[in-house]
């Protein structure tokens, strides 16, 4: 009786690391890229074996296409880093733009304004001389005399 026990203790053990897994949700080691579960058995492995062996490129072939790839990558960052500086650069010219049209407006304004002195008309030079001999009283009185008049 007792090697028929260690017999179906180690028949057990056997089945047991052999047996197919019963799994009633997606196993975790496989991707599943269609969103179904599966409930049943399941193998714990892959039981299948590809009969073609992948043809690994050539040493040559595999630097060309590593080769096309960076160049591609450079010029897809050279395309992307135009358009970025670009588009980060439009906003300083179009402040530009527009700062120029403001000052060339306020300089057509200031140029379109005559600013008009008052003119002291007292004749000749000889006068302004004896005005310089006068005292500071009539000199008072002759100049808001002028002002009265110009209001």
């Amino acid at each position: 009786m007792s090697k028929i026990s260690e017999i179906s203790s180690s028949l057990s053990i056997f089945k047991r690391a052999t047996a197919v897994k019963n799994e009633n949700s997606a196993s975790s080691f496989a991707s599943n890229p269609f969103g179904i579960s599966f409930k049943g058995k399941a193998l714990s492995m892959d039981a299948f074996v590809s009969s073609t062996k992948e043809q690994t490129p050539s040493f040559k072939e595999n630097i060309q296409q590593k080769g096309k790839l960076f160049a591609s990558a450079v010029v897809t960052n050279m395309t992307n880093f135009k358009n970025s500086f670009t588009e980060k650069l439009q906003p300083v010219i179009n402040f530009g733009k527009k700062a120029k049209e403001n000052i060339s407006n306020l300089w057509n304004k200031m140029n379109s304004y005559e600013i008009k002195m008052p003119s002291f008309n007292f004749g000749s030079e000889g006068k302004i001389n004896e005005l310089t001999k006068l005292p500071v009283s009539e000199l008072e009185e002759q100049l808001s005399s002028h002002i009265a008049a110009l209001s």
